[in-house]
């Protein structure tokens, strides 16, 4: 669901370029899960073995992603995990794909 999140100074991202689709989220945590940025770069198209899920989150947010697979509007997930496959379109553990500028991840 689309929210404001709350104020934090910590950043987690993830860049990386998969087959030459340049991806670069930002996200933040609150108490209820993880904010996945507006602004987020997305991965355009799926792994073959994409998860149900992470298909089923795209389609429910279609609206909120332009054509350039840039995310328009903030978005809270339940689990570092669920946010990781919604931007990456592929198995994801979210504790070790989420990290701070420094390489600090989640777990």
């Amino acid at each position: 669901m689309p929210v404001t999140p709350v104020t934090t100074n910590v950043i987690f991202l993830i860049k990386q370029e998969i087959k030459g689709d340049k991806v670069n989220a930002r996200a933040i945590r609150t108490p209820e899960g993880i904010v996945v940025l507006s602004g987020s770069k997305l991965r355009e198209k799926p792994v073959r073995s994409c998860p149900k899920d992470a298909k089923a989150n795209r389609r429910k947010y279609r609206d909120l992603i332009d054509e350039n697979h840039i995310l328009q509007a903030d978005i809270l997930f339940d689990t570092p995990s669920s946010a990781a496959k919604f931007v990456l379109l592929r198995s994801a553990n979210g504790n070790t794909e989420w990290k701070t500028k420094e390489g600090i991840t989640l777990s």
